[in-house]
């Protein structure tokens, strides 16, 4: 099922439809009902990684932004900024400003004592090409001559440095991708694949040389990965990655179990070894969880049932934040912190559709109440982080 979800699309999409975008099992609860209360776990001893969400709101208004932000104040320690919506290209080439829109997008500041993950995105909304051109609106049509350009072009290689480095200079962050679920252009424009990594390591490069202590990656989405994907070529893509480690600082990936029928159900206790088998394939790099989620209750996308509950939800993040302190994770990132049941509201059509694929994946309902799943992110939150 997986690959009739492009999660990227709906994600730029959406962001697109409102200016405010910044940046089974047990039955489910009724929408808007909060869950039966369980006993808070106890905080665990100790915990290596940090925990954190995207700026992705509940809705499509300056409220339901400041509620992200909220969000991440008070359940996390790390923020995660996802620069979606294409790249400056002329700009970053030439070194001339960035529009407003772009200069907003890298005005975002962590709350004090929390980390910054930021993620750049080179490929377009279906992972086959160069992106769109960030303007003063995201996804405007590329200029000649960058749209007869590809990923081996020296004008991409170098543009995209610069943006990297620009990025890096307004932002500060503490982590980067410079590559969001990069595995996914393997699969659908494998042509492009051999200019995409000479681009990648071109831009790695030049990061880590003016910023060599700053961890900079590319992320994997992970079904295509394990091969629970249509027609992911589970040998090649290891390969593939294998070759691109020297290049990349982190071993960053993104979970959504949900998409693929292909994953059982309940997840299995050693789900995530690929995570620590891949990192010590690739030398002992550190491993992070760029983006990740499971629903809180049954929907039906196109046709198709996806199932997801409360306990369900909580089992799977049990599971990971386990796995993440056994295996000295970095940082740990549920996408969406809120539900956003009202901003799927306003979707029509496909967008619509694909968007209840992830819209109760929060930690927290629409209307406020934390669900089980958030108790065992509080309990390690509350933990005494003992960071390498």
């Amino acid at each position: 099922m997986a690959n009739r979800i492009d999660r990227r699309t709906f994600m730029t999409a959406t962001a697109a439809a409102g200016s405010l975008l910044l940046p089974g099992c047990d039955a489910p609860m009724p929408a808007g009902v909060p869950p039966p209360w369980v006993a808070p776990m106890p905080p665990q001893p100790r915990r290596s990684f940090r925990l954190g969400t995207t700026l992705w709101p509940p809705d499509l208004t300056v409220e339901a932004v400041d509620r992200a932000k909220a969000f991440i104040a008070e359940n996390c320690d790390l923020a995660a900024q996802m620069l979606l919506g294409g790249v400056p290209w002329p700009e970053a080439h030439s070194g001339a400003p960035f529009s407003d829109n772009v200069r907003a997008k890298l005005a975002y500041r962590p709350p004090p004592g929390h980390r910054l993950f930021v993620s750049l995105e080179p490929t377009d909304m279906r992972r086959r090409q160069i992106a769109l051109h960030m303007g003063e609106q995201d996804n405007l049509p590329l200029p000649p001559p960058w749209n007869q350009l590809g990923f081996g072009a020296p004008e991409v290689q170098s543009a995209y440095a610069n943006y990297a480095l620009r990025v890096v200079e307004a932002m500060r962050p503490d982590y980067l991708a410079i590559g969001i679920e990069s595995n996914l252009l393997l699969h659908n424009s494998p042509d492009a694949w051999a200019g995409y990594k000479a681009f990648h390591r071109h831009t790695y490069q030049a990061v880590k040389a003016r910023h060599p202590d700053l961890p900079v990656c590319f992320t994997i989405e992970a079904l295509h990965l394990l091969g629970l994907s249509d027609g992911a070529d589970r040998v090649r893509q290891r390969t593939e990655l294998l070759d691109l480690m020297d290049s990349n600082d982190l071993v960053a990936f993104s979970i959504y179990p949900h998409m693929s029928y292909e994953v059982p159900r309940p997840l299995p206790a050693d789900f995530f070894e690929f995570a620590r088998d891949l990192s010590r394939a690739g030398g002992g790099k550190p491993i992070a969880v760029a983006e990740s989620g499971y629903p809180s209750r049954d929907v039906r996308v196109m046709g198709l049932p996806l199932s997801g509950s409360y306990a369900d939800q909580r089992r799977y993040m049990e599971l990971l934040l386990q796995t993440a302190e056994r295996d000295g994770f970095e940082f740990v990132v549920n996408f969406a912190g809120i539900d956003f049941e009202r901003l799927t509201a306003r979707l029509n059509g496909e967008i619509r559709e694909l968007s209840l694929i992830w819209t109760y994946t929060g930690l927290e309902t629409g209307d406020g109440a934390a669900k089980p799943a958030l108790e065992v992110w509080r309990s390690w939150l509350d933990a005494t982080r003992t960071p390498v």
